[in-house]
C-alpha cells in the first residue's frame, strides 16, 4: 500500500468552518497521518523529494484550507483500494487568515510542474476569483474531466445558486462545485416562539416572520414587548440581506462599484436594530454571540438565520455545557462530552427565511494541467455528484462520515430526499425538509472576484452608521473612498 504524503498541514479551523475559517500561520508537516488502510506514518518535508521521477507522476496533489477536502479524498481512495495501490496523496492544507491560503494557491497555480495542485479549494468568500476572475485561468471545466455535466447536475439535483457560482463567465464552463448546500433558514427558540406567538409549529412561525422585511421587524417588535432579542447582531441579518433574490446586482457592474438599493437599506436596517433594541448588538465568532445560542447573552434571543453547517458546527458546541467525562485521549488531555440537559440544546426549530439567501460554503476545482483528469473527475463526482449509497453525499447526510454521526445539508437534493435528516438539536425535526428547498431561494449571480474586501468596507461604515457615529451621506462617501483606494475599483 503506498503511503499518504501529509505535508504544509495547518489548520485554521474555527466554528462555522465551512463560511469563516481563520488561522494565517505558516504551513508546517504534521506526523501521525493515516494511510487509507488506517494505520499511522510519520512524515517528513523531505520525503516527496526522495520519490524517483516515476514515483512524482503517481502523486496527487491536493491543496486545502482545511483537512475537509483532503479527507474526502483519503475517503475515495479507501473506497478504492485499486486507485490506493497506485497513487499517493500529498495534501497541502493552509489557512486563511491574511489571505494567506489565497497567496499560496496562488503560487502554486501560476509555478504549474509537478507541485502544483491537481484538485484545490476556494470557499464562497472569494471562489469567484478563482471560478470567474483572473483565478479562472487555472480551473479545468468539468467536462474536460470526463463529467457528463448536464446530465450528472439535473440528476442529482444540485442548486442552481451553486452553479451559477461555478460557472466561468468567459465560455460559460462549470469549473467548481459545492459539496454542501448552504441554503439557509431562519433557526429559532420554540421555547420562546411559544411565548412570543403561542406556538412553535414550524409553519405558523414561518408566517410571522415573513416572507419580507417588513415580516421580520413586526415579529422584532413582538419579540421586544417580551423582552427578547429578535437577533443577536447586525452581521445576522446581513447575511441575508447581501445576497437574497431581490438584490438585482452585485457589488460591481462593469468594472464599477455598484451599490444595489438593498443592500443600501442595510444601512438603515442595521440602524433599526440597534436603536429600536432588536439585537443584542453582538458580533459574529464571538464569545458574546455564543452566548446568545446558549441563552446566557443580555437577553434572549430568538432567532439566527444561516445554513445547516451554522447548526452543526457553532450552535451545537455552544448550546449545552461542555463536562469532563473522566477519560483522557491520547495525549493525555481530558475527554469531554456536552451536556445537552443544560442550555438551549434540543430547544430550536427551523423553518424558511423571510429572504432567500445562502451563506458560506466550499468549492472543489481541478487543474487544467492536472495529468490525471480521469481521476480527477472521479473524485470529483464521488464528492459532489454521486447520488448512490456508496458516495460521500449519502453517507454525510446520514451521519456515516464521522465519529460523531453529523448529518448535514449536501449539495444533491436526490440525496437529501431519500436520507433522514432528523436531529435532536432540532427536536427530531427533519432539517431537511427546510433547508433543502432553501437552495431554490438563493442566487449565485451576484458574485463578483472583490466581494471578500468590499464586504467588509460596507460593514465598516454600516457599523458606524448604525451607532450614530456618523450619518448616512458620509457613511456612503467613506465607503466609496475606502473600496477606491483598498480594492482599486471605479466608483463612478
Amino acid at each position: 500500500m503506498k503511503k499518504i504524503i501529509a505535508t504544509a498541514l495547518t489548520l485554521g479551523l474555527v466554528a462555522g468552518s465551512f463560511a469563516a475559517c481563520t488561522g494565517g500561520t505558516t504551513p508546517t508537516t504534521t506526523e501521525g497521518s493515516k494511510d487509507t488502510e488506517g494505520t499511522t506514518e510519520s512524515k517528513e518535508t523531505t520525503e516527496a523529494s526522495q520519490l524517483t521521477d516515476a514515483e512524482q507522476d503517481n502523486i496527487l496533489n491536493v491543496m486545502s484550507f482545511t483537512k475537509e477536502v483532503p479527507d474526502m479524498v483519503k475517503a475515495y481512495f479507501k473506497a478504492h483500494p485499486d486507485v490506493a495501490e497506485k497513487y499517493e496523496i500529498k495534501d497541502t492544507v493552509v489557512a486563511t487568515d491574511g489571505g494567506g491560503y489565497q497567496t499560496a494557491l496562488d503560487a502554486a497555480l501560476a509555478a504549474g510542474g509537478a507541485d502544483a495542485p491537481d484538485i484545490y479549494c476556494a470557499e464562497d468568500a472569494f471562489v469567484a476569483k478563482y471560478s470567474k476572475g483572473d483565478g479562472s485561468q487555472f480551473a479545468a471545466p468539468y467536462a474536460s474531466l470526463g463529467i457528463d455535466v448536464d446530465k450528472e447536475v439535473a440528476d442529482a439535483q444540485i442548486a442552481k445558486y451553486t452553479v451559477d457560482l461555478g460557472t466561468r463567465d468567459s465560455d460559460g464552463a462549470l469549473v467548481a462545485l459545492a459539496y454542501q448546500a448552504t441554503g439557509c433558514a431562519l433557526i429559532y427558540r420554540r421555547d420562546l416562539a411559544k411565548d412570543i406567538f403561542g406556538t412553535d409549529d414550524p409553519a405558523a412561525i414561518e408566517k410571522e416572520v415573513g416572507p419580507g422585511m417588513d415580516k421580520f421587524f413586526e415579529a422584532a417588535e413582538k419579540c421586544k414587548a417580551k423582552g427578547v432579542a429578535m437577533i443577536s447582531g447586525t452581521g445576522d441579518l446581513w447575511n441575508m440581506v447581501k445576497a437574497n433574490t431581490e438584490v438585482k446586482a452585485g457589488w460591481v457592474v462593469d468594472d464599477t462599484l455598484n451599490i444595489d438599493p438593498m443592500r443600501e437599506q442595510f444601512l438603515d436596517y442595521a440602524k433599526t436594530l440597534i436603536e429600536k433594541g432588536y439585537c443584542n448588538d453582538t458580533s459574529s465568532w464571538t464569545e458574546a454571540w455564543y452566548a446568545d445560542m446558549a441563552g446566557t447573552g443580555a437577553k434572549p434571543v430568538f432567532c439566527f438565520l444561516g445554513p445547516a453547517w451554522l447548526i452543526n458546527y457553532t450552535m451545537a458546541d455552544n448550546c449545552g455545557s461542555w463536562k469532563e467525562t473522566g477519560e483522557k485521549d491520547a495525549d493525555g488531555n481530558p475527554i469531554k462530552e456536552l451536556d445537552t440537559s443544560i442550555g438551549t440544546y434540543g430547544k430550536w426549530a427551523v423553518c424558511a427565511s423571510p429572504l432567500g439567501f445562502y451563506w458560506g460554503g466550499s468549492y472543489v476545482l481541478a487543474n487544467k494541467d492536472t495529468d490525471k483528469a480521469t481521476l480527477v473527475g472521479d473524485i470529483i463526482r464521488y464528492i459532489t455528484l454521486d447520488t448512490t449509497e456508496n458516495g460521500l453525499q449519502y453517507a454525510w447526510a446520514n451521519g456515516k462520515l464521522n465519529d460523531k454521526g453529523t448529518k448535514d445539508t449536501v449539495a444533491s437534493a436526490v440525496v437529501m430526499s431519500k436520507s433522514d435528516g432528523k436531529v435532536a438539536f432540532l427536536a427530531d425535526q427533519n432539517m431537511f425538509d427546510v433547508f433543502g428547498p432553501a437552495g431554490d431561494y438563493a442566487t449565485g449571480k451576484l458574485a463578483t472576484p472583490y466581494d471578500e474586501d468590499i464586504n467588509r468596507l460596507w460593514n465598516d461604515q454600516v457599523t458606524a452608521y448604525a451607532h450614530g457615529e456618523k450619518d448616512r451621506d458620509a457613511a456612503i462617501a467613506d465607503f466609496k473612498t475606502a473600496v477606491a483606494e483598498q480594492v482599486g475599483v471605479n466608483v463612478g
